[in-house]
């Protein structure tokens, strides 16, 4: 696009906007108005596709004026057009289906150039063209000083965004000359695996972004059912769409967000390794003419492969590192030790040769081949000698451990509780006295309280299984418990009886009937992060 180019080092930072209804409104009618350029953009250079195409100069010459918008977004929008064209001419050397621009757009992103950028205290104060009022928005106060390249307006689910491309000063390094290269493979699983000629390499995973996307997937899924059920145009209605336009931005941000962190691994990674050249399999293909059931479908379509090398690129750059795209025709079915072929792709992560019997990883050995291309022109010259598996982010579990009212007991069996001092109820474990059920007494590990507390009443039944926890976590982990999920009241007694549970009068007499403990015949699993003291009295 024809917007601003320097060797310096450019940043955008998005800032989301908290505006009044005037603002608000003064934006939409912005938005509108550089939607009724575009197509009017688009309808010209429609009308001259059947002789001599209008190039971007004819165009902003031809529409400079005619609209509420400064000169600079008209010109912005004209060059954003003609980089679509270019794009689908690219495209269509490959893709005969590939279309050139011709859909008309209502609102559409308007573009501020350094020229129309003034400030006005602690706001921005946008041009939109003599004799009509310039659009003035707040901004952080970290923003002040910045060098402000350009400002686009966009609209997300239920706010408006300022995007600002601040140029930082810092002038980019010469590209590196140096001969060391490294491969990167993409995948929808790992995002990325990549290997340097040496051998060293790693594996970005991606399962955290892909039980993103799936979320999003059944959330979509739920508010579609309830659309349907409702009256287009209604209150109701309304409120469901944007309720779905909330949920696609949270879910874009968080894919956006894993993307940039397994990006900055990646080119962490290259610079560690002295890297001046990262080779990436070309994939931009690997969906085209190929059906393989809705879901995998669905997948393949939703892989950001795009998004994320240009998030390396740019990355990359900043370091004096260069990247492009290579074939990586049928690296991931060749051996990179022997460079036997195999008729199909694997199954699983794990490549097994049936040449030589080598056993490497899926994405390194893919990765290797793709190294190997770059620098000898064929498959098998580059092994992995070391791959390191990485996640591009930390997750954090949204809920934490939650305390426990505890009550300590001295000895075993405790005494019935008087009613003052009888726990109150809670809604998750019922905490009510049965006959023929026995106190289930816990030490629960990472609360910072007294260790011992009454969490429910178990049956004679399942004590067999319930004694065997502390045996199984010292034989897994010895001379310490092992530490695990179940640490809230909830966990603990996912397999304990309650009252709540009783369904009908006949049960309630046979759940109440004592009887003896049966023999020990139980394999259950145990619940990792509890010990379970004492044992209840035969009977």
């Amino acid at each position: 696009m024809g917007y601003r180019k320097a060797e310096t080092n450019l940043h955008v930072q998005v800032v989301h906007l908290h505006l009044n209804a005037a603002q608000r409104a003064h934006c939409a009618a912005l938005r509108q108005e550089a939607g009724r350029c575009w197509t009017a953009l688009l309808h010209a250079h429609l009308a001259s596709r059947d002789g001599l195409w209008l190039g971007e100069a004819a165009l902003k010459a031809q529409f400079k004026g005619q609209f509420p918008l400064h000169s600079q977004t008209v010109q912005a929008l004209a060059e954003k057009l003609i980089a679509n064209v270019d794009t689908a001419r690219e495209l269509r050397k490959t893709d005969p289906t590939a279309q050139y621009p011709y859909r008309d757009k209502l609102y559409q992103t308007v573009v501020w150039k350094q020229a129309a950028i003034r400030r006005a205290g602690p706001s921005l104060r946008l041009s939109n063209g003599r004799g009509h009022a310039p659009l003035v928005l707040p901004v952080p106060q970290q923003y002040a000083t910045a060098d402000i390249c350009k400002c686009e307006l966009t609209w997300r689910a239920d706010h408006y965004e300022l995007c600002l491309t601040l140029d930082t000063g810092v002038v980019n390094p010469p590209l590196d000359r140096h001969v060391k290269a490294a491969g990167v493979d993409l995948g929808e699983i790992n995002i990325a695996a990549a290997v340097t000629d040496a051998g060293a390499g790693i594996s970005i995973n991606g399962r955290y972004l892909r039980s993103v996307n799936r979320l999003r997937h059944k959330r979509h899924t739920a508010l579609n059912v309830r659309i349907t059920k409702c009256t287009p145009g209604s209150r109701r209605h309304k409120k469901l769409l944007k309720s779905k336009a909330r949920a696609s931005a949270t879910f874009y941000r968080q894919s956006r967000d894993v993307l940039h962190k397994a990006s900055r691994q990646l080119v962490t990674f290259a610079q560690a390794e002295g890297v001046a050249h990262l080779a990436v399999g070309d994939v931009r293909d690997v969906a085209q003419g190929i059906d393989k059931g809705r879901q995998h479908n669905q997948r393949m379509s939703q892989w950001a492969h795009g998004q994320f090398f240009g998030y390396v690129k740019d990355k990359a750059r900043q370091h004096g590192i260069t990247t492009e795209y290579l074939p990586e025709d049928y690296s991931t079915r060749t051996c990179s030790v022997c460079r036997h072929c195999h008729n199909t792709a694997p199954r699983g992560r794990v490549f097994t040769c049936a040449g030589c019997g080598a056993i490497v990883s899926r994405d390194g050995n893919g990765a290797a081949n793709i190294c190997s291309r770059y620098r000898y022109g064929a498959y098998g010259q580059v092994q992995v000698q070391a791959l390191t598996y990485l996640r591009a982010t930390a997750v954090v579990p949204r809920t934490r451990p939650r305390a426990v009212a505890p009550l300590a007991l001295p000895c075993w069996p405790p005494s019935p509780p008087r009613p003052r001092d009888r726990p109150p109820p809670d809604r998750r474990v019922h905490a009510a006295r049965r006959p023929g059920f026995h106190p289930v007494v816990t030490r629960i590990h990472r609360v910072p309280l007294p260790s011992f507390a009454i969490i429910g009443y178990a049956g004679p039944g399942i004590w067999n299984s319930i004694a065997r926890w502390p045996e199984r976590a010292a034989r897994s982990r010895p001379g310490r418990p092992r530490q695990g999920a179940a640490t809230t009241r909830s966990q603990v007694c996912f397999n304990l009886i309650r009252p709540s549970r009783v369904r009908s009068p006949r049960t309630a007499r046979r759940l109440a009937r004592p009887r003896p403990p049966p023999p020990d015949r139980s394999r259950r699993s145990y619940s990792p992060g509890c010990t379970v003291t004492g044992r209840p009295p035969t009977t």
